[in-house]
């Protein structure tokens, strides 16, 4: 499963096909951190995205994917972004009753809910590379495999204060975290398994953009039902 069909979990078709000839230039960035790094790599199998869905080892089309977040996040400040979900959230979910919260957009994709909970574990996960960042040296990020996530973790039953409260949380400490960080700090970095070197900073801006991925995934909900 490609990059753009993990896009294609949150974008419209059109937004998709705008972004794929920024694959081109992510092919060769990436074959290049291939050459670099092939006799330090093991083979790590089915190895997943950090953002909606899994994707294949078609490593190259990360770029273009991340691209595409990047560009809805924009010149927006990404710490103003991170700062304001959650209550972008609770706007988003006000009067929604339960059938509409697990109603998916369509066959494969996520409800409401889903993403919401997506978007809790996505806090706890980031919360584990962040310090691991922070504390080793150029650690390896693995990426996981997120539809498993929400199937075998059914994230469709959960409630929503449940996950709500697990996002603030999260977010609230990870925030907290980035605002203590020195620019030598905010510039260390791990590498990722399918996209390279990431450091703290770019983190920060993959995330905002992230979120609006996926509130403008929710808004699109919120108008079919």
């Amino acid at each position: 499963m490609s990059q753009f069909h993990a896009l294609s979990q949150v974008l419209t078709l059109t937004e998709v096909n705008a972004v794929k000839p920024l694959a081109a230039h992510a092919h060769a960035s990436k074959r290049k951190f291939q050459k670099n790094s092939a006799t330090n790599r093991e083979d790590r199998g089915h190895q997943m995205s950090i953002f909606t869905n899994p994707i294949s080892a078609a490593t190259d089309e990360a770029g273009a994917y991340i691209a595409a977040v990047l560009r809805l996040l924009g010149d927006k400040d990404p710490l103003m972004v991170l700062e304001g979900l959650v209550a972008e959230l609770e706007e988003h979910v006000n009067g929604l009753t339960i059938a509409e919260l697990r109603h998916a957009e369509a066959p494969g994709k996520w409800s409401i809910i889903e993403i919401i909970q997506h978007l809790a574990d996505s806090e706890l996960v980031w919360a584990y590379r962040l310090r691991m960042v922070l504390a080793e040296k150029r650690p390896q990020i693995t990426g996981y495999d997120q539809d498993r996530w929400a199937s075998q973790l059914r994230y469709r039953e959960v409630k929503l204060r449940d996950a709500m409260e697990q996002l603030r949380v999260l977010r609230s400490t990870n925030l907290r975290l980035i605002g203590s960080l020195s620019a030598s700090e905010l510039h260390r970095a791990g590498v990722h398994s399918e996209r390279g070197e990431e450091t703290v900073e770019h983190m920060i801006r993959l995330y905002a953009g992230h979120d609006l991925v996926h509130l403008k995934q929710i808004s699109r909900i919120r108008k079919s039902l």
